[in-house]
């Protein structure tokens, strides 16, 4: 899985973020027996939701690599998503139409 994650980061760096998730989203799914890779490709998965303005799926995927995986990153990255949550709930009462 090495040279799998290698090329998602080369296709990060030149913003081909749809190629890079397609590779976590591979390797999530066929690195059953390496939980650790697992993990590390939901969590990469959930920061390139995040990146893409969608908390939900972000707050899902980071779930899914602390529940699943024990990624420990995952686990206080779900503090911080729920937490901007929060904020963007504020924006949305304080400043109807706005988006954060």
């Amino acid at each position: 899985y090495k040279a799998d994650f290698k090329q998602a980061a080369r296709y990060l760096k030149g913003r081909e973020y749809e190629r890079a998730t397609a590779i976590w989203k591979k390797i999530e799914a066929t690195a059953k027996d390496n939980r650790k890779a697992a993990g590390r490709a939901a969590y990469n998965m959930a920061v390139a939701a995040e990146v893409n303005g969608n908390l939900e799926i972000a707050l899902d995927w980071a779930q899914r690599a602390w529940t699943e995986y024990g990624n420990k990153q995952a686990r206080n990255y779900i503090n911080t998503i729920k937490q901007r949550q929060n904020d963007a709930r504020k924006v949305a009462t304080q400043m109807p139409g706005k988006k954060v």
